[in-house]
């Protein structure tokens, strides 16, 4: 019992080592299921070096959609919603069979695989557990291909070169629906991608961030000239009485009135009067907002 437990502790954490993905802070994950608005993680969730460090997406059945972008791409590249979403939708029917296999090969090596060494026995079943982990990583670096070309028509050959992993590792296969997803929008406006994939809570989270800073992005201004200027400077619902100000980009609230966000450190308080009774921002709201 004791071996088995080993073997399948080191085959987790060849799978783990294998799932996980380095992360810069201005890189934008987008996570979810298919056919649905999808969250969104600025930067990574472990800090290790820096401001960069490790995504870990899902680890078990079932596999969701990811999507990596670039937070600080130009104005220049692409941005219209309806190619983005057409661009999502072909990524989601090509990442399903792969997300179906990669279910099936992590049940194989996480469920079916221990059951039968703690059963049977290693020197009884260890060619039935060899040949369906390379078996079904050739059957996914199979469909692997097919959707590379599909998806990438100008690297079509680049397939081979993403697939080396699963060679090397028939673990890594179970992760080959994320390998394939995720540089697919690094050609576009990564913020514009948010707007039309992630919910609108995590966009203007994320897009507050570039907003109210000392260096902005025009492309973010351009972004929000059309819908959602007014809603990135839209106050926090207060969280009570006792709360005098609040951080304009990433919504703390504070007990004063001034100073700067301990969160933020560069960033104002700016005070819940701020709000006139038009309704628009007032001239100090005005002034954190550029600067």
């Amino acid at each position: 019992m004791t071996e088995v437990l080993g073997l399948v502790f080191v085959a987790w954490l060849v799978y783990v080592s294998d799932a996980v993905w380095w992360i810069k802070p201005d890189r934008i994950v987008l996570y979810g299921p298919a056919g649905c608005k999808l969250g969104a993680q600025l930067g990574p969730r472990f800090v290790l070096r820096g401001s960069s460090g490790l995504f870990i997406p899902g680890l078990f059945p079932t596999f969701h959609m990811h999507f990596e972008v670039d937070a600080t791409s130009g104005a220049a590249q692409r941005t219209k919603e309806r190619d983005i979403v057409a661009v999502a939708e072909q990524a989601c029917a090509a990442a399903r069979r792969l997300h179906q296999l990669a279910t099936i090969l992590w049940v194989h090596c996480f469920v079916l695989a221990p059951a039968l060494l703690v059963t049977f026995g290693l020197r009884r079943v260890w060619i039935f557990i060899i040949v369906g982990l390379f078996g079904g990583a050739v059957v996914i670096i199979g469909f692997f291909a097919r959707a590379w070309r599909f998806l990438y028509p100008s690297d079509s050959p680049g397939w081979k070169r993403e697939v080396l992993p699963m060679v090397l590792s028939p673990f890594a296969a179970i992760c080959a629906a994320d390998t394939l997803t995720r540089p697919l929008f690094l050609s576009f406006n990564g913020l514009a991608v948010v707007r039309a994939l992630a919910t609108r809570e995590d966009f203007l989270r994320i897009v507050r961030f570039y907003y109210f800073r000392d260096d902005p992005n025009p492309a973010v201004h351009a972004l929000l000239a059309r819908d959602f200027e007014d809603a990135v400077r839209t106050p926090p619902a207060r969280a009570g009485m006792e709360m005098e100000g609040y951080c304009p980009r990433c919504h703390t609230q504070l007990t004063r009135l001034t100073g700067t966000c301990p969160e933020c450190l560069d960033i104002e308080i700016v005070p819940f009067d701020a709000i006139t009774p038009s309704g628009g921002p007032s001239d100090r709201f005005q002034s954190a907002a550029r600067h």
